[in-house]
């Protein structure tokens, strides 16, 4: 049995610059992404929350397409962001937003991802201030791939959409986490997993026509699920017009 003294040292060397420094070191010896990932996900302290064959499954796509600029709203514990970076091969600058965090925390996530030009904001997402301080850090650029797992409440999540996918370039990839129907909503069946309003915003964005592919495990699973969408600036502002139009059924 562990002892209270023991659990407590864990907990604070677990918080500290040295463990980010070690979690660092330790992906480097790890041979491929799948590895990495499976690392990441026993992590507490930088954890990625995913199911696995829809995320390898995501990172292939960013790993072939090899985005110079990435964009990450809701990049709570910091391993998704490093997880984008690696399977950018390196090549890629990257703005990961979160509306709470620490100057402490903050100075972890640095360590962690010092190898990669990773970028972490405490911002919230639906101000107009952090808008215009994207705007500003990209400067006319556009971003290649955007993932959003932030704010998961319907309005919240079709905000961040409409405001920032106008940034994102000709055939970027754009991720929405979660767009799978929990247990709760779908079956009555309470558990501790929460989609929110997400699979409603995702039907919306399926139904006024944009070019969507769906990564779920299982269609039985409880929540997760990511859902892409390749964006056409010439023929997807009109569509955001559409979506700005529509309300939940």
């Amino acid at each position: 049995m562990t002892s209270p003294l023991k659990k407590i040292k864990t907990r604070i060397h677990h918080s500290s610059e040295e463990y980010a420094v070690e979690v660092r070191n330790t992906l480097s010896k790890l041979p491929n992404l799948s590895a990495k990932f499976e690392y990441l996900t026993a992590n507490r302290q930088f954890r990625v929350d995913q199911k696995k064959p829809e995320f390898m499954a995501l990172l292939n796509k960013i790993e072939s397409r090899k985005p110079k600029r990435i964009l990450e709203i809701g990049g709570r514990r910091g391993g998704s962001a490093l997880m984008f970076s690696i399977a950018a091969a390196g090549q890629s600058e990257l703005v990961s937003m979160d509306i709470k965090t620490s100057p402490r925390k903050l100075k972890n996530l640095k360590l962690l991802c010092a190898d990669h030009e990773v970028d972490f904001w405490e911002a919230d997402s639906h101000s107009d201030e952090t808008v215009q301080r994207l705007s500003d850090h990209l400067a006319g650029e556009k971003i290649d791939f955007m993932f959003i797992d932030g704010d998961h409440s319907y309005e919240g999540a079709k905000q961040d959409f409409i405001q920032f996918a106008p940034f994102v370039s000709d055939g970027g990839l754009i991720g929405l986490h979660d767009i799978q129907l929990d247990f709760t909503t779908r079956f009555k069946v309470n558990t501790n997993c929460w989609t929110g309003g997400v699979p409603e915003f995702w039907k919306e964005i399926k139904s006024v026509g944009f070019d969507t592919e769906e990564l779920i495990s299982d269609p039985y699973q409880d929540g997760y699920g990511i859902g892409t969408v390749r964006w056409s600036a010439t023929d997807d502002t009109k569509k955001l017009e559409q979506l700005s139009a529509l309300k939940p059924s």
